[in-house]
């Protein structure tokens, strides 16, 4: 009961943190347009979903989907790759990204065009200290269908948006 309890409070803690209108210069694009500062969060975002490309009108291609274990691994790749230090946003900064204001994807679709309306891994599990890749865990997602948050298990395969925090 207490693990159900808990699940509860973070969920309404998240949409809690969805529910107010942003300010309407919240989001930047950066000047290539690859990635979009969040003001008010302090985050740098990949506009387009892992396996999509900005082509500097939409993000286009298609998004790849990964296990937990494979989005980790994409995530810490990704984050050696270059100077910057992307890595799988929170519960809490991805529902902040949701947009429940907009449906179908949940999400101001002017700087994250093409979002697919799909569930998306967070790096927030159940029980982060008890983490086993080899075993399927609880694993927060956040759903840009309608902005809502859930869980899954970690072998389901899930879209990813990375992320990193402004210096």
């Amino acid at each position: 009961m207490h693990g159900k309890l808990w699940t509860i409070l973070v969920g309404l803690v998240v949409l809690a943190g969805c529910a107010s209108a942003p300010p309407a210069d919240r989001f930047v694009a950066s000047a290539d347009g690859q990635e979009v500062t969040d003001t008010h969060y302090k985050l740098v975002w990949r506009r387009c979903v892992e396996g999509m490309v900005w082509d500097g009108k939409t993000c286009s291609g298609s998004a790849l989907e990964f296990a937990y274990p494979d989005a980790l691994s994409r995530a810490r790749v990704e984050a050696g790759a270059g100077a910057k230090a992307w890595r799988i946003p929170t519960v809490q900064q991805l529902g902040h990204l949701a947009d429940r204001r907009f449906s179908k994807p949940a999400i101001d679709s002017s700087m994250f065009p093409a979002t697919p309306t799909k569930w998306f891994w967070t790096d927030s599990d159940l029980h982060p200290a008890d983490y086993d890749p080899f075993q399927p865990q609880d694993i927060w997602v956040v759903d840009f269908a309608s902005g809502r948050s859930g869980m899954t298990k970690s072998d389901d395969r899930l879209p990813l948006r990375l992320v990193r925090v402004i210096k």
